[in-house]
This record gives structure tokens, C-alpha cells and sequence, in this order.
């Protein structure tokens, strides 16, 4: 090695060891460190924040996200609905829900223009709070009578047979849900008793015989989970010019009465008043002046205790058909009531259209007459409508109508 690459090696030698050089090499290495520390600690939380907000959103509405609706209810009525997002002065992103419920003139003839409402209660909070909507699940079943054999219909089975079925779908009906609400119709005693043994604890139920005693005659029951909801409250009242006692009103062939319960949520103190009634198969008056009982009834309970319950809602036999008297009654501008398969867009409606389908005797054919109903201006938002099934592979019908079913959000 000759002399000059001596000292060039030795000038290298030099250049490393100089505190310079050294300093250079160990901010190198610092900032190789602290480039991915940073990246991690810093901007995944961050990412991690908007991946669980995308993925509450998604829980809140699994499918692409809607446009508001705009359809017709009863008589030209409109529900508009949107939905948007916002976050709060601590960042907790909040996904609202707006409501536009229309209000409707307690004057007859009074004006049907909606008044829009915003209804700022109803949203979730995903983080530092609890849900403001409290679910609940409206069903009403005329679960046909206990017959005789003698009384029974061309294809009909006994109670024994037909028992069975009928709670099997009802536990269904009711399964995971912790504010369902079944209404029946046209159960005798016994089948009452039958239904409470099968569904067990912690379900109760409310109710009398239409008869002159507490146990005769057809009961309008409501079935609910007494773990969830204490009721306050509860009477029975017959659809005549006597309501108080037991009585048959105008051209009816029979008595006929609506069972009426005040609920409180024990969790959160919500209360909801629900009706169940039975009209009269044969008095066509009677049917009407049955509906103008029941919205009375409705404006009673929506201020009853001086508390405003979070809604008003009625399930039922009405024995009337869309076109008729009694369900015009009912769903007319001053009434202050809705269809709630009339709030629902009816591309979402599940299953049947028509609720009595008789056992298939010649002389019956099948028609829409079995409703729920909410009264206006309501608070709720009606989720879902449903008319389900009354038979299955072995062609049983377990009654001769189907059970009718709507999913709502009460305001908490």
C-alpha cells in the first residue's frame, strides 16, 4: 500500500470517530425509531375511531343507506323520515334520527296539513351514553274460539290440536324481543290459561269476560312480560252506550269489548297504553259507533295520570274492511289516528296482505279486518309491518286469521 492511500485511510479513520459524524449516525437512527412509533401510537386511533363509527352506522342500518320516504298513509296522509350523523362538543359521534310526524286537527273537518316536527330524542349516542329508543313489538291474533264439536267449521280442529301451534308461534313471535305486546281476541278462559301455562314466566296478562261475570264469555286479552313492563293501570270497557258495564250496544248481536292497559317500563319509565278489542261481526252501526268509542277512549289514555305516555297504540278485530264505515272511522283526518301498515312502505311490508282467511268453509272469503293502530301526533317510529302465517306443511290452520305484527322505536 503506497502512502497516499495510507493517508486516506487514515483521514477516513479521523472523519468517523469525529463527534460530528457520530451525532449524524445517531439521529439517523433516532429518527428510524421514531417514524413508525409515531405512525402507530398516533394515527391508529384515529383510523380505529372512524372504522367503529362506519361500522355503529352499519349496525344501525345494514343496508345502504335510504333517501327520505315520502309515502301516502290513510287518506293521503304523508310520513316523511331522514336520518343524519353529528358529533357533540366531547366528539362522541352521534347518529340522529329525525321524524317528521303529522298532527292532526282534533276538530272535525279541521285541517289535514301535517305539522312537521323534529323529534331530536331519538338518536343513539356510541360512546358516553345510552340508546334513547326503546323497541317494542305490537301483536294482534284473533286466536278463534275453543268450539264444540258441534260448533266447529268445515276443516277446523279443536283447541287441543290447534293450542299448541298457536303458542309455539307466539313464543316465536315474542323470542329476543323484551317489549312485545300480543293482543288476542276471542279467548275463552281456559284458553287463556292455556297460553299463560305455555308461555310461562316471566309473562302476565290483563283482561275480563265481555259476560256479565269477571270469567264469561270471550276475553280481548294483552299478554306482556312482566320483567320489562309493570302495568299501571288497566280496565274494560264494553262498546255500547254503556261502557262501564257489561252491556251490548246499538245493532250489535253480542257484547263487545276493548281491554286497555297503562305500561311502565321498569328500566327507564317509559309508559305505553295498549288496547285490544273485538268488533261486532254483524251490527254495521255498532262497528262505527265502536270506532268513535275507541278514539275517545285513546284521547282519555293519552293524558291519563297526568303523564303522557310515549304512545297510544290499539290492536284488532275491527270486522271491517278498508272500504267499510268503521275503519273509515277510524283513520279519518280528525280522528288522530294512523294505520301503522300505512306508516311502513309497502314494498317493506312481510308476508300476507289479507288477516281472515276462515278455515276454508265455501261460504267465507278471506278479507283484510284485523289493524293496529297509533295515535297522532306520535313520537314513535313504526319500523316494520307484518302479516304472518296461520298454517304450514301439515295445512293445520291453528285460526282462521293471521297474527299481525309492527316493530316501533318509543321515544325514552
Amino acid at each position: 500500500m503506497n502512502s497516499g492511500s495510507t493517508g486516506l485511510a487514515a483521514r477516513r479513520r479521523e472523519d468517523r470517530s469525529s463527534g460530528c459524524f457520530q451525532f449524524g449516525l445517531a439521529s439517523c437512527l433516532l429518527f428510524c425509531i421514531l417514524v413508525p412509533w409515531c405512525s402507530h401510537h398516533l394515527f391508529l386511533p384515529a383510523k380505529s375511531q372512524l372504522q367503529q363509527s362506519v361500522a355503529a352506522a352499519a349496525v344501525l342500518s345494514p343496508l345502504s343507506p335510504l333517501p327520505p320516504a315520502h309515502h301516502d298513509g290513510p287518506a293521503g296522509h304523508r310520513q316523511v323520515t331522514s336520518q343524519g350523523d353529528r358529533s357533540d362538543s366531547n366528539n362522541n359521534i352521534i347518529i340522529m334520527g329525525e321524524t317528521r310526524n303529522k298532527h292532526y286537527s282534533g276538530q272535525a273537518g279541521g285541517s289535514n296539513e301535517p305539522v312537521v316536527q323534529e323529534d331530536s330524542s331519538l338518536h343513539l349516542e356510541l360512546r358516553g351514553g345510552q340508546s334513547a329508543q326503546l323497541p317494542l313489538r305490537l301483536v294482534s291474533f284473533n286466536i278463534r274460539y275453543a268450539t264444540q264439536e258441534d260448533e266447529r267449521a268445515l276443516g277446523e280442529q279443536p283447541w287441543h290440536v290447534r293450542c299448541p301451534k298457536i303458542c309455539t308461534q307466539l313464543r316465536f313471535l315474542s323470542a329476543g324481543h323484551e317489549s312485545p305486546f300480543i293482543c288476542l281476541q276471542e279467548a275463552l278462559l281456559p284458553q287463556v290459561r292455556d297460553i299463560q301455562a305455555r308461555l310461562g314466566a316471566p309473562w302476565a296478562n290483563i283482561g275480563r269476560g265481555r259476560g256479565q261475570g269477571e270469567t264469561d264469555g270471550e276475553f280481548s286479552p294483552i299478554f306482556y312480560r312482566e320483567d320489562a313492563w309493570a302495568c299501571e293501570h288497566s280496565e274494560t270497557r264494553w262498546l255500547s252506550e254503556t261502557p262501564e258495564k257489561p252491556s251490548r250496544g246499538w245493532d250489535a248481536a253480542l257484547n263487545r269489548i276493548v281491554t286497555i292497559g297503562l305500561f311502565s317500563h321498569r328500566e327507564t319509565g317509559t309508559k305505553v297504553v295498549v288496547m285490544s278489542t273485538h268488533f261486532d261481526h254483524m251490527g254495521v252501526q255498532a262497528r262505527k259507533n265502536s270506532a268513535a268509542l275507541l278514539i275517545e277512549f285513546a284521547e282519555e289514555w293519552s293524558h291519563v295520570k297526568g303523564q303522557r305516555p310515549s304512545a297510544v297504540l290499539i290492536a284488532g278485530d275491527f270486522n271491517s274492511q278498508p272500504d267499510d264505515e268503521a275503519y273509515k272511522v277510524m283513520t279519518a283526518p280528525a280522528s288522530g289516528m294512523s294505520d301503522l301498515s300505512d306508516l311502513v312502505p309497502e314494498s317493506r311490508h312481510y308476508g300476507n296482505h289479507l288477516t281472515y282467511t276462515s278455515f276454508g268453509e265455501p261460504s267465507e272469503y278471506p278479507q283484510r279486518i284485523d289493524f293496529l293502530f297509533i295515535r297522532e301526533p306520535r313520537t314513535a317510529l313504526v319500523e316494520t309491518f307484518g302479516v304472518l302465517a296461520n298454517s304450514f306443511d301439515d295445512q293445520i290452520r291453528f285460526s282462521d286469521h293471521r297474527p299481525v305484527v309492527s316493530d316501533l322505536k318509543l321515544r325514552v
